[in-house]
């Protein structure tokens, strides 16, 4: 009996997207985290837009959200890191 998961990641693998799908995976566990590390404040001001070469691109409706964000990017970088289990994240980038 085959595992539905290793049968999903195979093919994953064959048609040569893991890096779309890991990109996929890092945004939807920001968007996911953000409540957690940023507050309720701060959740619905900011949302992960993409991930490309480690780095996370973030938007935000104002400078105040990013100033405040940037306060939070090393426990947002480590907790994803550690969700993932190696380096996803290096940077993330502001945009207004």
């Amino acid at each position: 009996m085959f595992d539905l998961r290793s049968l999903l990641q195979k093919s994953i693998e064959r048609a040569g997207i893991n890096k779309q799908v890991e990109a996929h995976q890092v945004v939807r566990a920001f968007n996911e985290l953000s409540p957690k590390i940023l507050g309720d404040k701060l959740k619905d001001g900011v949302m992960a837009i993409n991930v490309r070469d480690k780095i996370l691109s973030v938007a935000c409706l104002s400078s105040i959200m990013a100033q405040e964000l940037r306060f939070k990017e090393k426990e947002i970088i480590d907790a994803l890191n550690e969700k993932f289990e190696k380096e996803v994240v290096k940077k993330i980038k502001y945009v207004l």
